[in-house]
């Protein structure tokens, strides 16, 4: 996804609902809007296990810089 697209993502995501209530089944559906240009890019696999899962997954070890 990068920085830019996330970025671009949360613009819209706050232009488009910005009077209103928004779930989560309509983020997924900004992100895949946004991002549909990212193969193989499907918003509610990579926020199944961060939003549903009991268990978060693990972090990759080491420093990630931007």
């Amino acid at each position: 996804m990068g920085e830019e697209l996330f970025f671009r993502s949360l613009r819209a995501f706050a232009s488009d609902y910005r009077h209103g209530n928004a779930s989560t089944p309509d983020l997924v559906a900004v992100l895949d809007r946004v991002c549909i240009e990212v193969a193989d890019f499907d918003a509610a696999r990579i926020l199944d296990r961060w939003l549903y899962c009991q268990e978060l997954p693990a972090l990759p070890e080491g420093v990630v810089k931007a």
